[in-house]
């Protein structure tokens, strides 16, 4: 008897676009941790995960996060010490004038904004209904974020963020 292969959730995800921007990941001891289009976890065994993950692992010693596009002609990066964010190496802060973020532990923001494309093919048959079949799916990245965040003593969330790609 054949059996027939079970789904599993890799074979279920949706065909991706190559990133047009990668991440390196900087921490206190030198170490950097460098995005490929792979996007593979070093942490887990398991299959799951991507090279955010690891970098959240370690998320309380990162100091700086950096995006390059692949075709090298740009770059983003923000300065978990001092707040900065450097655009193709002019650095620029972008935090209210009252407050000082050197003088709070900064956390990291990052997320890409996606969208996802789906061909779907439509039949009207002879009675009116309506048969739809999915063709076929993209994703899409269409802009990256980074930037910080902190609470204050006083429980006020302070964020800085800037949009790429």
């Amino acid at each position: 008897m054949q059996q027939t292969p079970q789904p599993t959730a890799l074979s279920n995800q949706i065909p991706r676009e190559p990133f047009r921007w990668l991440f390196t990941a900087e921490f206190k001891d030198g170490t950097i941790i460098e995005q490929t289009q792979e996007d593979k976890c070093l942490t887990r065994t398991d299959g799951t995960g991507s090279a955010f993950t690891d970098v959240l692992a370690r998320e309380d010693e990162l100091v700086a996060f950096h995006l390059y596009s692949v075709d090298g002609k740009e770059a983003a990066s923000v300065d978990l010490i001092t707040g900065a964010f450097i655009i193709n190496n002019t650095p620029f802060h972008a935090h209210d004038q009252y407050f000082e973020p050197t003088q709070h532990k900064l956390r990291l923001i990052y997320h890409r904004e996606t969208r996802i494309d789906s061909d779907i093919k439509s039949t009207v048959e002879n009675d009116g209904t309506i048969n739809q079949e999915d063709v076929g799916q993209r994703h899409y990245v269409n802009r990256y974020f980074i930037g910080w965040q902190t609470t204050t003593k006083t429980n006020k969330n302070v964020q800085a963020t800037i949009a790429v790609g």
